[in-house]
């Protein structure tokens, strides 16, 4: 029974190892949020990486309240997505955008999990970020790209054509004359 016990131990400790190495390193935004008695969604922790996006002193959101942090329609699109990933009992994955700084949209690609404890009656939200801005803008570049280059064959295609029915009005012409023949038949 010991040595079960210590194995156990031993796995567990080495998960929490690669869990805080992960949540340590990480360029991705990690969070976990709080589902407390009352129904509202608690900060617990955040990485460093979040912090650094957002401009925010260590550990200075843990502890507050999503509704007090966010604002009123970021809050409501928040709390629902939580709510549902909770309700589901699985991860959900969604893109959204913020505006950090006032003035440039940043994007991310998101995963929330609900970490639900039976035993204790615990439920937490464990998000991580990925931020995908330079994606964005570059499929938002190609997607441009391609408009030009629709436009451009367009464009071509028209000439084209303006140029095959001149070839074919020459291809018709009379070689002495320069006229086009009649449709008179006799």
């Amino acid at each position: 029974m010991i040595k079960h016990d210590y194995i156990e131990n031993s796995v567990v400790d080495g998960e929490l190892l690669l869990f805080r190495t992960l949540w340590n390193n990480s360029d991705d935004n990690m969070f976990i949020v709080r589902l407390n008695a009352d129904g509202e969604f608690i900060s617990e922790a955040s990485n460093r990486s979040l912090e650094q996006t957002f401009g925010l002193e260590m550990n200075q959101i843990d502890g507050l309240n999503l509704k007090d942090i966010l604002d009123e329609a970021t809050f409501e699109t928040v709390s629902s997505r939580y709510e549902e990933c909770i309700r589901l009992r699985k991860p959900i994955t969604y893109d959204e955008s913020v505006i950090i700084d006032g003035e440039n949209e940043r994007f991310w690609n998101t995963t929330i999990l609900p970490v639900i404890d039976e035993r204790n009656g615990t439920c937490k939200i464990f998000g991580i970020s990925r931020e995908v801005t330079k994606l964005h803008d570059a499929q938002k570049e190609l997607s441009h790209l391609n408009k030009t280059l629709e436009n451009k064959v367009q464009l071509r295609t028209e000439e084209l054509s303006v140029a095959l029915e001149h070839v074919r009005k020459l291809s018709q012409m009379d070689k002495l004359t320069g006229l086009l023949p009649t449709n008179n038949k006799h």
